[in-house]
Formats: structure tokens, C-alpha cells, sequence
């Protein structure tokens, strides 16, 4: 990794953590709390810096995957042996697992608020719909990456 991603990545978590910070994701939520016009606008902001350092991370990180090397083709054949259904069922563990983890924020904040069972109900489909994101994501993901390498792997080798 070169001395330019590291600045990239390292100037898009703080522009991340500063959206996040805008958006009221550090804040101990107060529903009765009044918002103004102002804190409105500020949290807007923080949310469209938040979703942006996310995409410029992901495209960052594309842009220094360097899939036409040796070394990472001979990594795509073993891969490749185990088969696309296996690939594809391996994305979709990962991709559980990722909707677990990004649950606990939202699950432990409710725990926190008191009244954890009412909150989690009110807030269920809104759980299943995160989870399924990011299993939906997985799977795009594995397969986008399997047809990718694939074209990849029949293209003439120079």
C-alpha cells in the first residue's frame, strides 16, 4: 500500500468519524429533545459526509486491488477449485455475520435506553432489513468478484 492510500484512507475515516459526529451518531438519543433549523442542517451535512467517506473508502480500496498479477491469479485458482456454490455460501456467512455485528450498536443502544424488549420490537423490521442488506450485499459482492475474476481468468495472458 502506498504512502497516497494511506493518506486517502486515514483523510476518509476522519471526514467519516467527523459526518458521523455532525449526524448525532455519538449523542445519547433525547426524543422530546427540540431540534433547530441549524442542528437540522448540520446533521444533514455529517450524513452525506458520512455516506461519502464511506463510498470514496470502497472506491479507494478498488482502485489498489490489483487483480491482473501473478501472485493473485495463483491465490483466484484455489479459489476457483473450490467452487462457485462454496464461494458464494462462504459470502453469504460473511455477510450474516457483518448484519450481527452491525446490529449491536443499534440493539446495545436499545438495551441502554431501558425498556429493551418494547424498543427492539418497535425497531424489529428495521433490524431484519439491516441484516438483510448486508447479506443482499455479500452475495452481489461474491458474485460481481466470482464473474469479474472469471472474465479475468479467460482473457488472453500477455
Amino acid at each position: 500500500m502506498s504512502r497516497k492510500s494511506i493518506v486517502l484512507y486515514s483523510g476518509l475515516v476522519i471526514a467519516g468519524v467527523l459526518g458521523a459526529w455532525l449526524a448525532g451518531l455519538f449523542e445519547p438519543a433525547s426524543p422530546s429533545a427540540e431540534i433547530s433549523g441549524g442542528q437540522l442542517a448540520l446533521a444533514f451535512l455529517g450524513f452525506f459526509l458520512l455516506v461519502g467517506a464511506l463510498i470514496g473508502v470502497v472506491l479507494v480500496f478498488r482502485q489498489n486491488v490489483h487483480s491482473g498479477n501473478k501472485q493473485a491469479m495463483s491465490n483466484w485458482e484455489v479459489v476457483r477449485e473450490g467452487g462457485r456454490r462454496a464461494y458464494i455460501q462462504s459470502a453469504l456467512l460473511k455477510g450474516f455475520f457483518l448484519g450481527l455485528v452491525a446490529l449491536s450498536w443499534p440493539i446495545l443502544s436499545d438495551y441502554r435506553k431501558g425498556d429493551f424488549v418494547n424498543q427492539t420490537l418497535n425497531s424489529l423490521w428495521i433490524y431484519i432489513a439491516i441484516l438483510f442488506i448486508c447479506v443482499f450485499g455479500a452475495y452481489y459482492a461474491a458474485k460481481r468478484t466470482w464473474d469479474a475474476n472469471e472474465q479475468i481468468n479467460k482473457s488472453p495472458r500477455e
